[in-house]
């Protein structure tokens, strides 16, 4: 399983990864808003619910009363109070009474208890069932012995086993102020409508000591009501309010007098939940596909950019070093892509490098060949110039000439020189000094002490290791351009120190100094002119680059005092490098110590 989710391209493992993440993100937002949204509507029913029982209480109380208020009228009316006294005739009081009902009356059917406790009562509406007739006189006899205690003009509200609901109250006549007797009424139904009740909405109303009405409203299943009223009886209603795990919800809310609990069906609010979660899934899905759509245009942009870079990649390493990724943006994928185009650039930079230290080192080998072969010539060569001047050497001691015999003496000491170190790459300082001493004799003899030469070294400078030939150009340069005329005395300065790690050698001369075009000439490598110093000069620079690269120097100054001063900076070791490239690969100049 691991190895499969290894194998997998990355673009798979992408759009894996950000489907999962942004399934589990929508799915946990989708849950918890749902969550919320149930919770919403359920508050939202709930309080809906209690602001409908509160209106339908203020409602059913003023129905009562109105019903109440219409009884006590209709007995001041038709004197019911007077006739109940015993001065009107049973038919003067039954007659009474039936004109107290008609069809616009909330009640049907009347029975009173007289002040001589006779009961009288209307007559039975001719489509009322005779049980019905037979139940309702009953229960009105019932409630009459049942209730024996003056009331002192009060109402009561009874609904009796049967469903019936009936009014009772005393009746009192008011001139003077006297108890008659009772009188109880049959209540239609329904008598009390919540036309304000929303669907699926059902009312129960108990009195004041808790004990059922009426109900009105949606049609309740067999025996939820006796379960209802028993919870509110035992204050257990709202214990048992579930909106999701039942099939109704109640919700009770008292009055002055009645009560009223509110039983609405939950099946609304579970379609409601339905359609939140369906919202929710439908919004989900839609957030899903765009997030999708979102990570597949984003997936396809890193994947186009890495095609970029994997192409670009292949260049390289096929030898193409100009390859190069176009940047348009700053994102990590575009700065992966600058990082790559300087990688590319450096890379190219350091084959040019490498090309022109190979060009290099070819040349310094082809150098070094024909410095051996011009070794091999000299050494061919050299027996007759020494012969040459061993004659003339042996004529001047016959002649006497002793001067004669210094300058062939010195001339002889040079070329011996020079053929021994031919062999030789690197010399000493104090070899190449005493050399040059040689050099610019011959000079003398022919300035006489017009010329003066002169060659110092710091003591830590006498043994460090030059080119060979590498001063004797330099020095030529000096005598053939920085000698004053025959009749000026004329000075040449050598000095060899070490600073920082570096060897100096100056050379100066107080001539008449160069112009500024042979100083721009001289210090872009070039020839001062079209001559045997000039070139000299010019391979001097080429030896030096040759040999050290960029870690020597070589500069031309013209003097404050008149002449030239030429200062050389090479690198400062007491040994003979191994190659020609030992130097220029050494990255800290005070690991010379490990060559010394």
């Amino acid at each position: 399983m691991i190895q499969a989710w290894k194998d997998l391209r990355f673009s798979a493992k992408l759009t894996l990864i950000f489907f999962l993440v942004l399934s589990l993100t929508i799915g946990v937002i989708t849950i918890r808003q749902s969550y919320s949204s149930f919770r919403l509507l359920e508050e939202k029913s709930l309080e809906d619910m209690e602001n409908l029982a509160e209106q339908v209480i203020l409602n059913f109380t003023q129905t009562l009363e109105d019903i109440e208020n219409s009884c006590y009228v209709a007995m001041i009316s038709r004197e019911v109070p007077k006739n109940m006294s015993g001065s009107a005739t049973y038919a003067v009081q039954k007659y009474t009474l039936a004109t107290m009902i008609s069809s616009a009356t909330s009640y049907d059917y009347i029975m009173t208890r007289n002040s001589q406790r006779q009961l009288i009562s209307t007559d039975f509406r001719n489509d009322m069932p005779t049980e019905q007739r037979s139940q309702i006189e009953a229960d009105c006899r019932t409630i009459l012995e049942e209730h024996q205690e003056n009331t002192l003009g009060s109402c009561q509200w009874i609904r009796m086993d049967s469903g019936h609901v009936y009014l009772l109250r005393d009746v009192y006549d008011t001139q003077p102020l006297r108890h008659m007797g009772v009188i109880v009424l049959h209540i239609r139904q329904p008598f009390f409508a919540a036309s304000s009740a929303s669907e699926n909405t059902g009312f129960l109303f108990l009195d004041k000591n808790g004990d059922f009405l009426t109900y009105t409203g949606t049609e309740l299943p067999e025996g939820m009501t006796d379960e209802v009223i028993a919870d509110a009886q035992a204050g257990a209603l709202s214990s048992k309010n579930n909106w999701s795990g039942g099939e109704y919800f109640a919700v009770s809310v008292a009055g002055s007098q009645w009560s009223v609990i509110v039983i609405c069906s939950t099946q609304s609010y579970r379609t409601g939940c339905r359609q939140i979660m369906q919202n929710g899934i439908a919004l989900g899905a839609l957030g899903l596909l765009a997030g999708m759509a979102l990570v597949y245009i984003l997936t396809r942009s890193v994947l186009k950019k890495l095609g970029e870079i994997k192409e670009s990649m292949k260049e390289v390493a096929n030898g193409n070093f100009d390859s190069r990724i176009e940047v348009t943006d700053a994102d990590d994928i575009s700065q992966l892509a600058l990082a790559f185009n300087d990688m590319s650039q450096r890379i190219s930079e350091l084959m040019a490098e490498l090309v022109e230290k190979e060009r290099m080192r070819s040349n310094a080998e082809l150098q070094v060949l024909e410095y051996k072969y011009r070794a091999l010539e000299t050494q061919i060569r050299p027996h007759f110039i020494y012969n040459a001047l061993e004659v003339i050497s042996s004529m001047a001691k016959i002649k006497g000439e002793t001067e004669m015999i210094d300058i062939v003496q010195t001339i002889s000491r040079y070329f011996r020189n020079i053929t021994q170190s031919t062999t030789d790459q690197f010399i000493t300082v104090q070899q190449e000094f005493d050399r040059l001493q040689d050099y610019t004799r011959i000079y003398q003899f022919m300035h006489g002490d017009h010329l003066k030469t002169v060659f110092s070294a710091r003591e830590t400078a006498r043994n460090a290791m030059i080119p060979t030939m590498i001063l004797q150009p330099v020095v030529e340069n000096s005598l053939k351009y920085g000698l004053r005329s025959q009749e000026e005395d004329s000075e040449i300065r050598v000095h060899a120190y070490t600073q920082d790690g570096k060897l100096l050698i100056t050379i100066r001369d107080n001539g008449k100094g160069l112009t500024q075009e042979q100083m721009e000439k001289l210090e872009k490598g070039e020839t001062a002119e079209s001559s045997s110093s000039g070139i000299g000069m010019a391979n001097v620079r080429q030896r030096l680059k040759l040999i050290y690269g960029d870690k020597s120097s070589i500069s031309f100054r013209n003097r404050t005092a008149g002449g030239v001063k030429v200062t050389i900076e090479i690198p400062f070791t007491y040994s003979e490098p191994d190659s020609l490239w030992e130097l220029e690969q050494m990255d800290d100049w005070s690991d010379l110590d490990e060559l010394w």
